[in-house]
């Protein structure tokens, strides 16, 4: 069954695997693990290599698996299908924006040049928005490891694989992909969401960038991985 295949985990812009696994016990969704019992994740955040090392580690372990990608790591998400279609079976797309303007990621990218912890805490509070409980635990626990080991030619790398790479997924099977989105997100309104083939199901929950914190996320997850 699709269910027991292992489900990869991607983050987004300056955000490690953390996000994922410290943020699943705060009380904001159902532990275990978004209701998954096999998790793959590399101990990073978004970085120029990580592509050929997913690659690299599911062609080494002969592995099929799900992935979920939010933000940047839903586009990342889908470059990986495109390489291994024969390895990743089903997309849980959270939060992805269909395209970013070069103007817009030219700014960002001044921005992080000239104070890196700046423009990661600015980015990091605008992505809670809508979610301040969260905001406030993140702030205390785990924006302090993030900006410590935050790297910027890893930033600058995603900033730029953003204003490169737009979400077309039009190509995918429908039964194959889940997009889940914030009503409240300021970094992908509603009106970004990419365009996707009749049939795909698109969740709507009245959260900010992360819905994957929303009490009912995992549920949805469930639901969907174990349709085969």
């Amino acid at each position: 069954m699709s269910s027991d295949l292992p489900l990869l985990l991607i983050p987004g812009l300056g955000f490690g695997p953390e996000i994922f696994l410290e943020m699943n016990g705060l009380g904001l969704v159902q532990p275990p693990s978004f209701g998954h019992r096999r998790l793959i994740y590399l101990p990073t955040a978004p970085h120029s290599g990580m592509l050929e090392t997913m690659a690299g580690l599911l062609n080494q372990e002969g592995l099929k698996c799900h992935v979920m990608g939010w933000s940047l790591g839903g586009l990342l998400a889908l470059k990986l299908k495109e390489q291994l279609p024969h390895r990743i079976h089903k997309l849980v797309l959270v939060a992805v924006r269909d395209s970013f303007a070069t103007h817009e990621i030219e700014m960002q990218i001044q921005a992080a040049e000239k104070d890196l912890n700046s423009y990661l805490r600015h980015l990091y509070k605008r992505c809670f928005i809508g979610q301040q409980e969260a905001y406030s635990w993140f702030c205390q626990t785990l924006q302090p490891r993030f900006l410590q080991r935050a790297r910027l030619q890893d930033i600058i790398w995603g900033l730029n694989y953003l204003a490169s790479h737009s979400a077309r997924i039009e190509g995918i099977q429908p039964q194959e992909l889940l997009l889940c989105h914030g009503l409240k997100d300021i970094i992908v309104p509603l009106h970004r969401i990419p365009k996707c083939p009749e049939g795909t199901e698109v969740a709507i929950l009245n959260t900010g960038h992360l819905p994957f914190l929303h009490q009912d996320f995992s549920q949805i997850m469930q639901r969907f991985l174990s349709k085969d």
